[in-house]
């Protein structure tokens, strides 16, 4: 058992934990700024190397923004969002097609998402912009699908890593105006109003996994209009 009176000397209240003995021996410390440092006994030796990351721990915070528990080399204890985690490790990206302008009223192929066969990592969308920069009392409808028939990818987009440094390099491809014989099957339809623009945040519910396509068309009510799309997602196994 542990030293009851160690414990509570100078009146602080201090933390002990055991090793795997069962000896009570290992404190728990903070450092000069007050952050709780620990250390991993997972094989038994205190002292040992933690990991950089915690996996497996998180919560959702007050506005509903997951968290996780993230400890450093010295053993420090943080929180922070996931996003902002996929990010320090390199895993997010940022695209836009620019102004496509939409010749027919009929629907048009206007966005190819493709993960390679064997890439092994899924691409998570995280958030999706979607507009026009047309003054006009039109609408633009954008429909996105999985698995459709393509029979030409269309021009290759620049995908931009969050980083500057320590930035992964993305295995996803992306096009704009692919030529497709089959949309594929329909997945989720969004409208805008044209001389606008809407933000959809959608926390990485979009997935495209190895050897899946994304299609993403839109339609609108008159001819002329420049659409746009704007991706933001994170690449992990």
């Amino acid at each position: 058992m542990a030293d009851l009176s160690e414990l509570s000397s100078s009146g602080s209240t201090k933390i002990v934990g055991s090793d795997l003995t069962g000896q009570e021996q290992s404190f728990v410390q903070s450092d000069t700024s007050g952050n709780l440092l620990v250390k991993d006994a997972a094989d038994g030796i205190v002292g040992s190397t933690v990991s950089s990351i915690v996996t497996g721990v998180g919560a959702k915070d007050i506005a509903g923004n997951l968290q996780v528990l993230l400890v450093d080399t010295l053993g420090k204890l943080s929180v922070i969002q996931t996003l902002e985690l996929s990010t320090l490790q390199g895993q997010t990206f940022s695209l836009t097609s620019g102004d496509t302008t939409i010749a027919s009223v009929t629907e048009t192929p206007l966005l190819l998402i493709s993960n390679p066969i064997g890439s092994g990592k899924i691409m998570k969308i995280s958030s999706i912009g979607l507009g026009s920069a047309n003054a006009n009392n039109t609408f633009l409808v954008y429909k996105f699908y999985i698995s459709p028939t393509v029979t030409a990818n269309g021009t290759a987009i620049a995908v931009v890593g969050s980083r500057q440094t320590s930035q992964n390099t993305p295995v996803t491809n992306i096009f704009r105006t692919p030529t497709v014989t089959a949309n594929g099957n329909i997945y989720k339809q969004f409208r805008t109003g044209t001389a606008g623009h809407a933000q959809l945040d959608i926390n990485f519910s979009f997935w495209v996994e190895a050897n899946q396509k994304m299609l993403i068309t839109v339609t609108s009510t008159a001819v002329g209009i420049p659409a746009y799309i704007n991706l933001s997602y994170k690449e992990e196994t």
